[in-house]
């Protein structure tokens, strides 16, 4: 059974950060460089609320299995810490799924209407989808750091077992 909840874990957070880096990389410079500009960015916003989506799904895969794993063979701090990020990186996703990435589609919709309008204030549109769009990438970026943060967590753990310095958690009070 550890071997098994082990491994969901790592599959998830490991999925979770192969999305990311796969939607935010490949993805944008696909889609932007064969569709015009207001296309591109419709098909990006279909994307990003899958993405987010699976993100979620991933990350309460990957922290069940690390929870479950943890009451069975003991928390340690490097348990801990990857339990924290994942907890961090599901709550920073629901707020982009459900409060950011909304607020970008209105004052992306807005910016195109003022924009086919040549209204004064399409300066102001602009800045304002500027501002949501830079917040968005900034959590993504910290989902991102996070979840690589949770691997190499896992592999530092794994090497500490390896050269024996991993003491049994069970038996300390405070963590490996």
């Amino acid at each position: 059974m550890n071997l098994l909840l082990n491994f969901v874990h790592r599959l998830a957070a490991g999925g979770w950060v192969g999305v990311m880096l796969g939607v935010s990389l490949l993805v944008p410079p696909v889609v932007f460089g064969n569709l015009p500009r207001r296309e591109a960015g419709e098909v990006m916003g279909r994307i990003f609320s899958a993405y987010y989506l699976l993100g979620i799904a991933l990350g309460i895969l990957a922290l069940l299995a690390l929870v479950l794993l943890a009451l069975r063979t003991g928390w340690g701090r490097e348990r801990v810490a990857a339990a924290v990020m994942l907890a961090v990186m599901l709550g920073a996703s629901g707020y982009l799924r459900m409060g950011l990435v909304p607020q970008v589609f209105a004052a992306r919709d807005r910016m195109y209407t003022l924009e086919d309008a040549a209204a004064p204030e399409g300066v102001a549109a602009r800045a304002r989808m500027g501002r949501l769009h830079a917040l968005s990438e900034g959590i993504n970026g910290t989902v991102l750091l996070c979840g690589i943060g949770v691997l190499l967590l896992g592999a530092i753990r794994e090497s500490r077992l390896e050269r024996g310095t991993l003491r049994d958690p069970r038996s300390e009070q405070g963590g490996a």
